[in-house]
């Protein structure tokens, strides 16, 4: 027996397959909604959008607050560059949450001062971003001035000459923006003559527990005429309103420039830490870790600290490889950063150069020297240990050690 269906049956049967291959997904979107999923396929999901822009433009119009806050569930697979402000609407009170760290990620690639997620503007803030990468050909991320405070949960951030950046004018140190990052690795594959840093903080107050920040100066770095740094994390900056302040805790900083071409030599030298005007570093357990090419003729350096910038880093270790310049885990002027070296028969070296003493600021660095004898000869086949105090004032940079229990200089030179 043939089956019949009514006009008005095949009318509905019609309407509702064309609403389900609907190519504008965020038609079916709630206005009001306080959840949204974010898909490369939005098939038989409500509350969904298929693009980066139409996410923005659904924020924009929804306008979150403290009060209705939403959260933005980010499925596998790879989307465009997220901005708040600058091109795209702004918006704040958002939780944006990927599938995992290496399933989703927000890409930029092919462009120049530009970034996988960026900020722009004031209402930019109580912005979270959770399980997902940010990969940027020029800037991983980049936080604008205006912009407001942000939390980092689980994330990988990886830029081209700049892992994270926090642009620097105009800056209000008054009213910082406050980012909390946990658990996350920030990258800046491809640092050069011209910049390249991990994370630049010029203006924020940044806070990180147990990531990983690292630059990488690969054989295909270019030679330029950035002349102050090429460094893991930078605070501060060359203007007296800028006001750069980063807390690390558990964590590691690493400079990777075994590979660094000659020709790529930053006027201060390569440093794990460098410190500027108006910048604050502090950290406490981890590691800072910099390892340069010996045969690079460039200055190498843990930490460096100049003009008004304050370091504070006790309980944090330090791996220091230079090539034929100086080898120094500080540099400049710095508040507190104690170090004591594992003991020895000779002061602690640049493993590429064991002639290359490494040099520390004044008071900052001690050692026990273990073949000293009673004369104070420590050159001999003593067996007393003799406690080092770093001295370069008195003792000169090339073997700048004063011995305590003599009361001279290691080499014997009084003052």
């Amino acid at each position: 027996m043939p089956i019949r269906i009514s006009y008005a049956k095949c009318l509905l049967l019609l309407l509702t397959i064309v609403g389900f291959s609907t190519p504008d997904a965020i038609a079916q979107v709630d206005p009001n909604a306080d959840r949204l999923h974010l898909r490369t396929n939005c098939a038989g999901l409500a509350d969904c959008v298929e693009s980066t822009s139409a996410l923005t433009t659904w924020l924009g119009t929804r306008q979150p607050s403290a009060l209705s806050p939403v959260q933005v569930l980010v499925g596998p697979g790879e989307f465009d560059a997220l901005s708040c402000g600058n091109t795209a609407p702004a918006y704040g009170h958002v939780t944006i949450r990927g599938a995992g760290r290496k399933r989703t990620t927000f890409k930029a690639s092919g462009c120049t001062l530009c970034a996988a997620i960026s900020a722009w503007d004031a209402d930019c803030d109580s912005l979270a971003f959770q399980d997902l990468r940010a990969d940027g050909s020029f800037w991983g991320v980049a936080w604008a001035p205006a912009a407001g405070s942000s939390s980092w949960t689980n994330v990988d951030v990886i830029g081209g000459r700049v892992g994270w950046i926090q642009l620097a004018t105009p800056c209000d140190p008054l009213t910082l923006a406050r980012h909390d990052i946990w658990n996350a690795q920030i990258t800046a594959q491809h640092p050069d003559g011209f910049a390249g840093n991990a994370f630049e903080a010029s203006c924020a107050d940044t806070w990180i527990y147990g990531s990983d920040l690292v630059a990488i100066v690969d054989p295909n770095a270019t030679a330029g005429s950035y002349a102050n740094h090429i460094a893991g994390i930078t605070a501060g900056g060359v203007g007296s309103a800028q006001k750069g302040i980063v807390h690390v805790f558990g964590s590691t900083v690493r400079l990777l420039a075994k590979t660094a071409p000659l020709d790529v030599v930053p006027g201060a030298g390569f440093a794990g830490v460098q410190v500027f005007q108006g910048g604050e570093f502090h950290m406490h357990g981890g590691i800072i870790s910099v390892m340069g090419n010996p045969n690079h003729a460039s200055n190498v350096a843990g930490l460096r600290v100049t003009g008004e910038g304050f370091a504070h880093t006790p309980d944090t270790a330090f791996a220091i490889a230079g090539g034929t310049g100086t080898t120094s885990r500080v540099e400049g002027k710095v508040a507190e950063s104690p170090f004591i070296w594992p003991p020895g028969a000779d002061p602690p070296t640049a493993p590429t150069d064991p002639n290359n003493f490494v040099r520390s600021a004044q008071g900052s660095d001690l050692f026990v020297e273990t073949d000293c004898n009673a004369a104070g000869d420590c050159d001999g086949d003593g067996d007393e240990p003799h406690l080092m105090i770093q001295n370069p004032l008195h003792c000169g940079p090339d073997d700048p050690w004063f011995d305590a229990n003599t009361g001279e200089c290691r080499t014997m030179g009084c003052f």
